[in-house]
């Protein structure tokens, strides 16, 4: 089952924006149906999957590497990884805690025929990722639309009219901005 494209909608009376996925024909704002934006042309390119991680998420490449080999190759070792990734296993274990504890990635124990106990990584079931991945979207997109709702120019011309040292370079942050 594919899901549909997620859209964004927006109210004609008040401006409030949304971006449903599920019952579109069902969004309704100040008593009237909601209409999609279609932009002819947007204004903001689509991220690649590593852009998403990197920007959104905050993973290092490192650790979107580390993430990759394990969901290529799986169930896989510490050791593999490193070899995969030609990284040292104590810089694979280190990325690897984290996109376990995230729930990214899942961590089992194998118990070795000559004895002792090796961890074992693979990704958490797709349903589980695409949720987390969802839910942090979801929050970064909210502080966003804050910061949005809170902007003002000033806020923007701030840092750089504060660097300004000398009254040459006020008036040109003032010319620039003002």
């Amino acid at each position: 089952m594919t899901t549909p494209a997620a859209q964004v909608f927006e109210c004609e009376s008040c401006a409030n924006t949304l971006v449903a996925v599920h019952r579109p024909d069902e969004l309704r704002c100040c008593g009237e149906a909601m209409t999609p934006v279609h932009p002819e042309e947007p204004i903001i390119e689509p991220p690649d999957l590593e852009t998403l991680w990197r920007e959104i998420f905050g993973l290092s490449r490192t650790r979107i590497l580390v993430c990759i080999c394990v969901l290529m190759d799986e169930p896989t070792t510490v050791a593999e990884v490193a070899e995969l990734s030609d990284l040292s296993e104590s810089t694979v274990s280190n990325h690897l805690d984290p996109l376990v504890a995230a729930g990214i990635l899942e961590r089992s124990v194998r118990n070795l025929r000559a004895g002792g106990t090796i961890h074992v990584y693979r990704g958490a079931s797709i349903e589980t990722q695409q949720a987390i991945y969802r839910r942090g979207l979801f929050t970064w997109f909210a502080r966003a639309i804050s910061m949005i709702d809170a902007y003002s120019p000033d806020q923007l011309k701030a840092p750089y009219t504060a660097v300004a040292e000398t009254e040459t370079q006020q008036a040109q942050a003032a010319v620039f901005w003002d």
